[in-house]
């Protein structure tokens, strides 16, 4: 998140449960308010995990959605939270009713160790050479989130490890 939205690189620790992650910063998500975008921050994991939710405060994030706002364990992976599809189509849908132009974050859990898709999904997206890219391809189907782009005023901005449009076309 400091990474992404302020351009401090990550350390042994992370930033966000630092002891400097309380230092008032300049970020995207203080240019784009000054302009008048609405900040919103999206984590398919429980509020709180990661130093998120109190660093999204420090950061002066507006809309903080997570697990929580979610509030359907059906389609929790038993590790970190809810999977990438079912919480970017939940996304969509809380994001249809937005009014304010918007900068949006969405953290997904699914690209992120120890790498699981649901299992009506394996098999079905390129294996590659590293453990994260089946993941990954899983992950993009996050197309259900550029759909909003077409009809929404919107910056939005999601981190890869990797270019991604090699797998653009991988969609559920």
């Amino acid at each position: 998140m400091s990474s992404i939205l302020v351009g401090i690189p990550s350390f042994k620790e992370a930033f966000t449960s630092s002891a400097f992650a309380n230092q008032n910063t300049t970020s995207l998500v203080s240019i784009l308010e000054s302009i008048g975008y609405q900040t919103l921050f999206f984590h398919g994991a429980p509020n709180g995990s990661m130093g998120f939710l109190g660093y999204g405060k420090i950061l002066g994030i507006d809309n903080y959605v997570g697990k929580n706002e979610y509030n359907n364990d059906a389609y929790f992976d038993g590790v970190w939270g809810i999977w990438s599809k079912p919480f970017l189509q939940f996304a969509s849908n809380k994001l249809s009713d937005e009014k304010q132009t918007f900068f949006l974050t969405i953290f997904t859990v699914t690209s992120h160790e120890p790498y699981q898709i649901p299992q009506k999904y394996k098999g079905k997206f390129p294996r590659g050479n590293a453990k994260i890219h089946e993941s990954i391809g899983y992950t993009l189907c996050i197309t259900t989130i550029f759909s909003i782009c077409q009809a929404t005023k919107l910056v939005l901005q999601y981190h890869f490890c990797f270019g991604w449009r090699s797998w653009k076309y991988y969609i559920l």
